[in-house]
């Protein structure tokens, strides 16, 4: 493997894990402070890793496994072929999926926005706020 071979590939695990962190908070309607605690990490370590800065532990990396309550191989799984679904397949999932599986857009796009740090709201739901 080439040197830009690894890079590629270390890219590509940092960005799968910063996408599964946000949408992992989203599904679980948690902010970045609130997993902090639930890891014992800091805030800014969590917004780190969804912004893929710097290098991640295996030992962070199973605190977030552990918060989520799943293995620690399913922060590192890709999920494009997820991405590629047909439509027979959605519906199938549609009816057979409870309603507690799915995750609420406004919930991913609020946890992208807040990993982006591009808005930020209070947990009282105010506007949004200058920095």
């Amino acid at each position: 493997m080439s040197g830009n071979d690894s890079d590629t590939a270390r890219k590509s695990a940092i960005e799968t894990l910063a996408l599964n962190v946000i949408v992992g908070r989203a599904r679980a309607r948690i902010s970045q402070s609130e997993l902090a605690e639930r890891t014992g990490l800091s805030r800014a370590t969590i917004s780190n890793i969804e912004n893929t800065v710097g290098d991640v532990s295996l030992r962070t990396i199973e605190a977030l496994a552990k918060a989520f309550g799943c293995p620690v191989t399913a922060l590192l799984d890709g999920t494009e072929d997820d991405l590629r679904e047909t439509d027979a397949e959605i519906n199938r999932r549609r009816e057979t999926t409870s309603p507690e599986e799915f995750v609420d857009a406004f919930d991913v796009l609020t946890a992208a926005a807040e990993a982006a740090d591009s808005i930020r709201y209070s947990n009282a739901g105010r506007r949004r706020m200058a920095r």
